[in-house]
């Protein structure tokens, strides 16, 4: 499937486009929404709020967290952070959908209790997290699902229980979307790159990624042919390899989307060092929470892609199931 020319319909949405971005990201209540969920329940810790704004058959994903067992993680993380700071750094809106990829800061100088697990004790050092999440809205305009992924690598480290072993290394920077002409087919083109990556069509991928491109996980950042070659890599170590795209977003020049990947791991894994993993035989699943900035011509420019890192160390026999409890 190759990408078709911008039409003339195109050309006038995007100068419709163009106006609005010129006079900010256009009004939305499920915009309201995610803003009074990071100022009022994240930062400010009112708790009610999440009530108001979640339905109360909430589920979150990949745990299947519902809205109460959301409202013990703020807790936890407050009580242990009570400086805690959450910023926005791209937030985006199509239609009762929205994504949110988020910066949270804070000092862990307090206890960590987590609900069914034991206190990780206070550090008193700075912590960082990186979050991104897509969610839907139902027809009352509460939030009802979402998916959710964070760097726990570097949390993990952060905190005392693992060893560093990878870094998060994509600047802690805000985005505002602005007017492109590759919005309309943004849903399209994400599929197709998706697809391509199924059929292991690598030609396809390179060609769709910007010549400046960047791309950005839990194990670091990678250029056009770094990356391409990542997924290679791990495309080769699973047979049965599949991604299903469970839902995007789409706003200006970025699009978010929440998908999952699942395999067996029954052939070698070489990792980027060049280090050979032996297979396992065992299933591989990740869900995975990924924003794409794209270029004029539709090319990705650049990739924040986050997932459960830990997960898939463990499921290829790198680390315990189960992180420590006290690495020392």
């Amino acid at each position: 499937m190759r990408f078709r020319s911008v039409t003339l319909v195109l050309i006038l949405c995007f100068c419709g486009q163009a106006r609005a971005f010129a006079q900010g990201n256009p009004a939305s209540p499920y915009r309201d929404a995610i803003r009074r969920l990071v100022d009022e329940v994240y930062n400010q810790g009112q708790i009610g709020a999440v009530d108001e704004l979640f339905a109360a058959t909430f589920t979150r994903y990949p745990a299947a967290t519902d809205r109460d067992g959301f409202k013990r993680n703020i807790l936890a993380l407050r009580a242990a952070m009570p400086d805690l700071e959450a910023r926005p750094l791209l937030l985006i809106v199509e239609e009762n959908s929205a994504a949110l990829h988020l910066s949270i800061r804070g000092t862990f100088v307090a206890d960590m209790v987590f609900p069914d697990s034991v206190p990780i004790p206070a550090t008193n050092q700075p912590l960082a997290l990186i979050v991104s999440s897509v969610f839907v809205f139902n027809e009352q305009g509460q939030i009802s699902i979402e998916w959710n992924a964070f760097d726990n690598l570097s949390f993990l480290a952060a905190i005392g229980l693992l060893e560093p072993v990878a870094f998060w290394s994509a600047p802690d920077e805000a985005f505002t979307p602005a007017a492109s002409p590759a919005t309309a087919q943004a849903g399209a083109l994400i599929a197709s790159y998706y697809q391509a990556l199924n059929a292991g069509d690598f030609d396809f991928i390179q060609g769709r990624l910007s010549p400046d491109f960047v791309g950005y996980n839990p194990f670091g950042d990678f250029d056009r042919e770094g990356y391409v070659q990542d997924w290679r890599s791990l495309r080769d170590a699973l047979s049965g390899f599949t991604i299903a795209v469970q839902m995007t977003v789409a706003e200006g020049d970025w699009i978010a989307a929440a998908y999952s990947l699942q395999g067996t791991f029954d052939r070698v894994f070489v990792l980027p060092d060049e280090t050979a993993v032996p297979p396992t035989g065992g299933r591989i699943e990740l869900t995975i929470v990924t924003v794409h900035r794209l270029d004029e011509q539709g090319r990705l420019r650049q990739i924040r892609e986050l997932y459960d890192g830990y997960s898939l160390l463990a499921q290829i026999k790198l680390v315990p199931d189960q992180p420590p409890v006290n690495p020392q």
